[in-house]
């Protein structure tokens, strides 16, 4: 008699498509992509990514979209999937909260109580926690960091509108963003989204700005000195990295976005001159960079 398991037990590729799918966000591995191409596929799905990173961070919207950031596969479609279920949620609790207020006794108005909101949507959009409490009355210490790192929930005409830039100032994107010379267009699309909402442009360490001179990537670097990346972060390694490598129009935005107060790094100067870039080196000069003794000295070779 033929057992049904002679074949042995199906693989895991084998599988049918949803099932893969609640593997994908119940198992929480983000290796899970590279058992197969139809694995790899199954990771696409935006909602399927919104759900795994649910999964991960335990339901917190917020935690879920700070991680997002972090990962290669994040793209603007999904941030804003995890924003509109943080909105939502926080309609649900604005809904709820009012809903509370009006079935409870009629509150006095606040001619006779001043601490009594005049309107009902004056209230916080969810109810304090302990936490909150305690920060209030002054029994708990809480940071200006911690606070403003909330998005702000405001209630205009019964609708609900949340500001998360409080929130993305607390946030980083990944340093894969950065690792290429010619970024993808959703890359591009995404780091530019979100430095319009607020994330810092130098977060990690000046990190960005630094890669992306050095890998001569113009449009980065142009849209990570606009959102106010400061090019002195990590001294002046953007420029030296510039100078030396050639990359011309790098330089010449760093000088332009750069302090103006002093002048360029003789250092890059040198790199420059090193290297035979000659058209970087005279712009160094004309931006006032003063050639020190190394300079010269290869200058006379």
């Amino acid at each position: 008699m033929s057992s049904g398991f002679e074949r042995g037990p199906p693989k895991l590729p084998d599988l049918p498509y949803d099932v893969l799918r609640k593997i994908f966000i119940y198992s929480r591995n983000p290796n899970f992509r590279r058992i197969s191409r139809k694995c790899y596929l199954v990771t696409l799905d935006v909602r399927d990514q919104s759900a795994w990173l649910l999964k991960r961070k335990r339901s917190d919207a917020l935690k879920a979209l700070k991680n997002a950031l972090l990962w290669s596969f994040c793209t603007l479609q999904l941030v804003e999937t995890l924003e509109h279920i943080y909105v939502r949620r926080q309609a649900r609790a604005v809904q709820r909260y009012v809903t509370a207020l009006t079935t409870r006794k009629r509150p006095r108005s606040p001619e006779t109580d001043p601490n009594q909101p005049s309107h009902p949507f004056l209230a916080l959009a969810r109810p304090p926690t302990k936490r909150t409490r305690l920060a209030a009355s002054g029994q708990l210490e809480c940071s200006d960091e911690a606070a403003t790192s909330q998005p702000t929930t405001l209630v205009e005409d019964g609708h609900t509108r949340v500001d998360f830039r409080p929130f993305y100032r607390g946030c980083r994107l990944s340093r894969r963003f950065f690792q290429r010379a010619d970024s993808f267009p959703h890359v591009r699309l995404l780091v530019k989204a979100m430095l319009a909402r607020g994330v810092p442009p130098d977060e990690p360490s000046g990190y960005p700005l630094v890669k992306s001179a050095r890998l001569n990537n113009t449009f980065m670097v142009k849209l990570l000195l606009k959102a106010g990346a400061d090019p002195d972060l990590k001294g002046p390694m953007p420029l030296r990295f510039a100078a030396g490598l050639g990359h011309y129009k790098i330089v010449r935005l760093l000088l332009k976005y750069g302090p103006q107060k002093r002048p360029p790094d003789s250092k890059a100067l040198q790199y420059a001159v090193a290297n035979n870039h000659i058209r970087i080196a005279e712009l160094l000069l004309q931006h006032g960079a003063v050639a020190d003794m190394e300079t010269l000295r290869i200058l006379d070779k």
